[in-house]
């Protein structure tokens, strides 16, 4: 069952009709009626539509995991666990197959004070592990080395200002006609998607701003 459907009425109204069992993940209110009225609401008075009607979609609706912008459905797919290096045509697997999917991708450069932080806090619990494991002997995990030389390599590439961090978020849009045809577009992505470094996950009570994250 969907948490919230807006459709628009004949009239130019607006219908809202809410799950009885769930609560809404967007409430929707009227308007005041005093001097310090949006532009907006003062065109939908003067029985004007705003620029954001007449470019919204007649009617949305929004689920757990997905939503129905006019009768088409759309997922929000988010990539985890990124690997540290990737080659060239890291996600021709998926693009390759032409599919209705839209792929969204987001940098953010980091603070270079918090980051290098971060990294130290993050060096001495992985430090730590490691040398537990030898102090009781038990055989080295290869992730755990891995993940230290990695985080040292990047604070001695801080320290000298030969390296800059970045946020990556990476999403992948996809879009189908019905739900059936959703389920499956999402199982081959998957499928395809295994073949390479990281993992998808799908947002829970979060699409719509999965949605936000994939507009032009």
């Amino acid at each position: 069952m969907p948490l919230l459907r807006l459709e628009a009425a004949r009239k130019g109204t607006v219908e809202l009709h809410f799950d009885a069992r769930a609560d809404p993940l967007v409430a929707v209110a009227r308007p005041a009626t005093g001097t310090g009225d949006s532009f907006d609401a003062r065109l939908a008075a003067l029985g004007l539509r705003s620029l954001a009607d007449l470019l919204a979609p007649p009617s949305l609706v929004i689920g757990e995991d997905y939503l129905a912008l006019d009768g088409q459905y759309v997922r929000v797919l988010a990539v985890a666990d990124l690997p540290p290096f990737v080659a060239a045509g890291w996600l021709s697997g998926v693009l390759a197959e032409k599919l209705a999917v839209d792929v969204s991708l987001h940098v953010r450069p980091l603070d270079a004070g918090a980051a290098a932080g971060g990294l130290k806090l993050k060096s001495w619990r992985l430090g730590g592990a490691l040398n537990d494991d030898r102090a009781n002997g038990r055989p080295e995990d290869n992730h755990l080395t891995t993940a230290y030389e990695q985080i040292e390599h990047l604070r001695r590439g801080l320290a000298r200002r030969e390296t800059a961090l970045f946020s990556i978020g990476l999403y992948l849009q996809l879009r189908a006609s019905s739900r059936a045809e959703l389920e499956a577009l999402t199982k081959r992505v998957a499928g395809l998607f295994s073949r390479q470094s990281g993992a998808l996950l799908v947002p829970r009570s979060q699409q719509e701003q999965g949605f936000r994250a994939c507009l032009p």
